[in-house]
């Protein structure tokens, strides 16, 4: 996986203090992610028939990538077109320097829920809040449950 020192080492401090208190590890399920990758991924969510602008942080940005995927059903283009076209609106979303994931940018990484126990999360929870500029969002309630932490 490819993180960013700061990211990486964010990571790492919050993975020893689960670890001191549970004596279990984290299992880091995504990183960075190439605009295709990206891509991928949010067309899926799409194909779900997933809110994605209420999902991501920059709603800007996924709502454009939205209206792409849309005009691209809309004209019957087939699945490897319209993940390219959500490529394209991602490069050059990066390109202006918009974000619509911090996966992007080497700031982000996911973390398994599914073994989490009640004691565990709050374990986790706690070794999150202790790191300053770390942000956990529960994605636990989305078609692939995990936890995101904005590093």
């Amino acid at each position: 996986m490819r993180l960013g020192s700061v990211a990486r080492e964010r990571l790492e401090r919050i993975g020893e203090r689960f670890f001191k208190a549970t004596r279990r590890r984290l299992v880091i399920t995504g990183g960075t992610r190439t605009p295709a990758r990206q891509a991928q991924l949010m067309h899926e969510k799409l194909a779900r028939g997933d809110d994605i602008v209420a999902l991501y942080e920059n709603r800007q940005a996924a709502a454009e990538i939205q209206r792409v995927y849309q005009d691209a059903v809309a004209r019957s283009v087939p699945k490897k077109g319209r993940i390219r076209a959500i490529k394209d609106q991602i490069e050059a979303q990066i390109a202006r320097g918009s974000y619509v994931s911090r996966h992007l940018q080497s700031g982000a990484a996911d973390v398994r829920s599914r073994d989490m126990k009640p004691a565990h999360e709050a374990a986790f929870r706690a070794a999150v809040a202790a790191e300053a500029g770390v942000g956990l969002i529960d994605e636990r309630k989305t078609a692939e449950p995990h936890f995101h932490l904005r590093l």
